[in-house]
């Protein structure tokens, strides 16, 4: 037997156990198993349970709870019904999120082990949660990963086009503005208000269109960059003013 062990779990997948697996001490003189110090067995198969049944029929007289020395089942506990704190809505940050998962009841927290599944993007992640040691059960939770907001980086230069070309006909001028860290479909919208007329912007590449027969001067046009945004960012915009300048003719 074991005779020195105090607590022992046993799988619910064992069907036999030994008469003297647990609780007894063999006496050499006597050629007979006797009853040790108290054992306490974390099971819930019925293997455990008609163990210790025979060792408190065998062992009738003892200071144990159960009868004979003390040895018994502990049943896990169900935490099926128990309280679950520590799972809340959280925010995208392209790594796995976890929570701070507490499962109790009247006071005591139980033992768990704690497994999610669709934790890395926005959207509804599940976090499952298992009792262990001496608790068992499974409770199932689920959380909100919301979208991130995304800052851009956008950034207006000034730039010149020539008299020459603009006697002829309109002029496009590319590469203007400038964005960065963008997630999601960039469009440009002009914004009337403090834009010369005499400007317009492609909505999808950001050219801006100088009109012929600019006069001479500095001219500008505010524009207002949105980013669509996609499944894991929210829409972000900025608004930044580019300068066109007419160059002077050379003679």
């Amino acid at each position: 037997g074991c005779t020195k062990l105090t607590n022992t779990t046993i799988p619910n997948s064992v069907t036999t156990i030994g008469d003297y697996a647990f609780g007894y001490n063999y006496d050499s003189q006597a050629k007979e198993y006797e009853a040790t110090k108290e054992v306490n067995i974390t099971s819930d198969s019925q293997a455990a349970k008609d163990y210790v049944t025979k060792y408190e029929k065998d062992n009738p007289i003892g200071n144990g709870d159960n009868g004979g020395n003390g040895t018994s089942v502990n049943t896990p506990v169900d935490i099926s019904s128990w309280t679950v704190t520590g799972v809340e809505a959280k925010t995208y940050t392209g790594q796995a999120i976890t929570q701070n998962v507490t499962v109790s009841k009247d006071g005591k927290n139980a033992d768990v082990d704690v497994k999610y599944a669709n934790n890395i993007n926005a959207g509804t992640a599940t976090v499952t949660i298992t009792g262990k040691g001496d608790y068992t059960g499974t409770i199932t939770k689920t959380f909100e990963i919301k979208k991130a907001d995304q800052k851009i980086t956008v950034k207006a230069s000034t730039k010149t086009v020539k008299l020459k070309k603009l006697k002829k006909k309109n002029q496009t001028v590319a590469k203007a503005i400038t964005v960065k860290d963008a997630n999601g479909k960039i469009t440009y919208a002009k914004v009337s208000k403090g834009s010369s007329k005499k400007l317009t912007i492609n909505k999808n590449n950001g050219k801006i269109t100088v009109k012929k027969k600019l006069k001479k001067g500095t001219y500008k046009i505010k524009v207002k960059v949105n980013v669509a945004g996609n499944n894991n960012y929210n829409a972000a915009s900025k608004t930044v003013t580019v300068k066109i300048k007419r160059s002077e003719e050379r003679r």
